[in-house]
């Protein structure tokens, strides 16, 4: 749905932006031979991955001027360890609805925009992104919402926390 969503967003996207689409395997195939047919300013402007690999994943993070996409636990908390404004879909039906409570979070604090899974589309995508691409007082306070809601050292407090715990036991 994402994927389909970016691929006919693209000839609107492509004049205004650079795109760097990680769109897993189940789409990758479809989507490369999208990219064949594109132009080459086009096709300098789209790239399309299965994945972005991890010696990378810095570097596209601070490329990333808005970040779209699924609202698992990893990805919100990137995005708000990094103060990266973000657009999210949350995946829907997910257990326990964990994507759209992540997603809420971070959009009740104003880091983020919601578009419902069933509403992914091009247009609300462009809808959603151009604003955010023309303003760039917007993305840095929605990037500064999100570093918010971060919790930079979270592993170190929660292993105190539980040796804490320990110690009240003994």
């Amino acid at each position: 749905i994402v994927n389909n969503a970016i691929k006919d967003a693209l000839p609107e996207l492509l004049k205004i932006t650079r795109v760097l689409h990680q769109c897993g395997t189940n789409d990758i195939e479809a989507l490369t031979e999208h990219h064949k047919s594109l132009s080459p300013l086009e096709q300098s402007r789209w790239q399309v991955r299965t994945f972005i690999e991890s010696a990378e994943i810095g570097d596209a993070y601070a490329l990333c001027d808005v970040l779209i996409g699924r609202a698992g636990a990893g990805t919100v908390t990137e995005a708000c360890a990094l103060g990266k404004p973000a657009i999210y879909i949350p995946l829907e039906p997910a257990s326990g609805d964990e994507q759209n409570k992540n997603a809420r979070r971070s959009a009740d604090a104003g880091g983020a925009v919601v578009v419902k899974q069933a509403d992914c589309r091009a247009e609300t995508i462009l809808a959603a992104l151009k604003p955010l691409l023309e303003n760039d007082t917007a993305r840095k306070t929605m990037g500064e919402k999100n570093r918010q809601l971060a919790t930079p050292n979270a592993a170190g407090i929660l292993a105190e926390t539980v040796l804490a715990l320990a110690e009240r036991k003994k």
